[in-house]
C-alpha cells in the first residue's frame, strides 16, 4: 500500500485529476496480502486516520467514499467500485475496462454536495491523450452523508504505478 494524501478537513466540493500507468499489479486473492482487492484509488473526504490500536494507526474509515479502479487477474475485466466506508459499494458491473500495462490512463473523481446531508460521488477513467467521455463511469449518491469534508487521498494497493501530476480544483458553489 502506498497512499499520497493532500488537503485538509477543510476540503468540501472539489474535483481530483490526474494519470495513472500501470507497471505490474498482485492479483487480488482473499487474505494477505491483496484482501480480495487490487487498485488505484483515488478517495475524497478523508479527515485522517482514525484511532485504533495499531501504531502507526491504520483505520482508513470513515471517509465520505475511495473511487477504486480495480485491476482483475484478466486485465480486460477491470472496473470501478466506490466504497463508501468499510461496508457496502457501488460497482459497475455492466463495464468492464481493458488496461494495457505500461499505458498512461487519465483518471477524474468529483464530490459534490447534492444538498445539505447527501454528497454525489463520480468517477472515471479513459485513455491518456484520447478525449475525455463527457459521462462519469460511476457515481455512488451517499444519504446519509456522515463526513461532509476532508482531505483527497490517492491509493496504490497492491499496483506497482506511477502517478501523474495531480490538479485539485474546488467545484463552485
Amino acid at each position: 500500500d502506498r497512499v499520497l494524501a493532500f488537503g485538509d478537513d477543510s476540503w468540501r466540493d472539489y474535483e481530483i485529476r490526474t494519470t495513472v500507468t500501470v507497471h505490474g499489479y498482485t492479483a487480488a486473492v482473499p487474505g494477505p496480502p491483496t484482501y480480495g482487492v487490487t487498485h488505484v484509488a483515488l478517495a475524497a473526504h478523508w479527515p485522517g486516520y482514525d484511532a485504533d490500536r495499531h501504531r502507526p494507526h491504520r483505520k482508513w474509515y470513515p471517509l465520505g467514499a475511495a473511487c477504486e479502479f480495480q485491476l482483475r487477474e484478466s486485465l480486460q475485466e477491470c472496473r470501478w467500485r466506490i466504497l463508501p466506508g468499510p461496508t457496502g459499494a457501488a460497482e459497475d458491473t455492466t463495464q468492464a475496462r481493458r488496461i494495457e500495462l505500461g499505458r498512461a490512463y487519465a483518471v477524474a473523481i468529483q464530490v459534490e454536495t447534492a444538498r445539505p446531508g447527501v454528497t454525489a460521488y463520480r468517477a472515471k477513467l479513459w485513455p491518456a491523450g484520447d478525449p475525455e467521455p463527457a459521462a462519469w463511469d460511476l457515481e455512488l449518491i451517499k444519504d446519509p452523508e456522515t463526513v461532509e469534508r476532508g482531505s483527497a487521498l490517492i491509493v496504490a494497493h497492491n499496483t506497482d504505478v506511477t502517478i501523474g501530476d495531480v490538479r485539485a480544483t474546488p467545484l463552485p458553489p
